[in-house]
């Protein structure tokens, strides 16, 4: 049983379902299951992830990317795709690149793909799932095409898109 220490900031559990905040820095005494992995996500964390755990491209499970972010800071994260089954990424560039942007003080995400759009494994739309103090809220699916961006009602129950 050893300390868990997370240094200066804001930190989110990183669970599905909690808005459980904690501030460092501090030292976290307890126990676990054997099964319970602890993670925490920082403020400004922006944290793309398919709908369920997948060992290879092949086993995406297709629809909406959900972005998760972390409110606090602003924050940004690139997502690199490939066709999931040739080696075309090595020689010839065939990647897709999307910069997702979180702005936190406009409670915005925004993105920009470059590349050709990959195989039929690559995500054409997203939607955030946003963590605040208190409170979980998810905006509404949004198509990713070459940019643009979703804004999340933080302040009431309700989200808008704006592309």
């Amino acid at each position: 049983r050893a300390p868990l220490y997370l240094p200066h900031g804001t930190w989110f559990r990183f669970d599905a379902n909690s808005s459980d905040v904690l501030v460092g820095p501090t030292n976290l005494t307890g126990t676990a299951p054997i099964s319970e992995v602890n993670v925490f996500a920082p403020a400004g964390a922006v944290v793309p992830c398919a709908s369920k755990v997948v060992q290879h491209s092949g086993a995406l499970p297709g629809g909406p990317l959900e972005v998760q972010v972390y409110a606090g800071a602003d924050g940004a994260f690139t997502l690199v795709e490939d066709d999931g089954e040739t080696e075309a990424y090595r020689t010839q560039g065939g990647v897709r690149t999307t910069r997702l942007s979180w702005d936190d003080a406009a409670a915005t995400l925004s993105w920009v793909a470059i590349g050709p759009a990959g195989g039929a494994q690559s995500f054409s739309q997203l939607y955030v799932k946003y963590y605040g103090t208190g409170k979980v809220v998810t905006s509404k699916v949004a198509s990713i095409g070459d940019k643009g961006q979703i804004k999340v009602a933080v302040g009431t129950t309700r989200d808008e898109v704006a592309l």
